[in-house]
């Protein structure tokens, strides 16, 4: 492990090395997640609400298999051309973000493990959590 000598005492007493890249900066610099307008996180957890509802919660999170990747793909074609439309049947611009993300996710669902699992590793409310 790589060790540049500087650290940061917390309140608590927990130390960590200060080397100018804190884990989750990524998440925190330019474009920060404060950026993100709130409506649009709203719209995307709505839209999940009504999946977890039909088929089962994170049963999103299953579709690893190239067959359902293309599956993502397809529903994202659809979204976009009848966002693109005009189409008010549903929320066609939250569902053209939830198959971007869903596709990326589970085309690689290792990252970002510090946004996805607990400190378990688990996934939050999923079988394998114990809790």
């Amino acid at each position: 492990m790589q060790d540049n000598g500087s650290r940061k005492l917390y309140p608590t007493g927990f130390i960590k090395e200060i080397d100018g890249k804190p884990y989750l900066t990524w998440l925190f610099e330019t474009p920060g997640i404060e950026l993100v307008p709130r409506e649009l996180i709203e719209r995307v957890a709505a839209l999940m609400v009504l999946g977890a509802r039909k088929y089962a919660p994170d049963n999103w999170r299953l579709g690893t298999s190239p067959e359902a990747l293309q599956e993502y793909r397809n529903s994202l074609a659809r979204h976009i051309i009848a966002w693109y439309r005009g189409d008010n049947d549903e929320d066609h611009g939250a569902a053209v973000i939830f198959n971007i993300i869903a596709h990326d996710v589970c085309l690689n669902p290792d990252f970002p493990p510090f946004i996805l699992t607990d400190k378990r590793g688990s996934l939050p409310g999923s079988r394998d959590n114990n809790t």
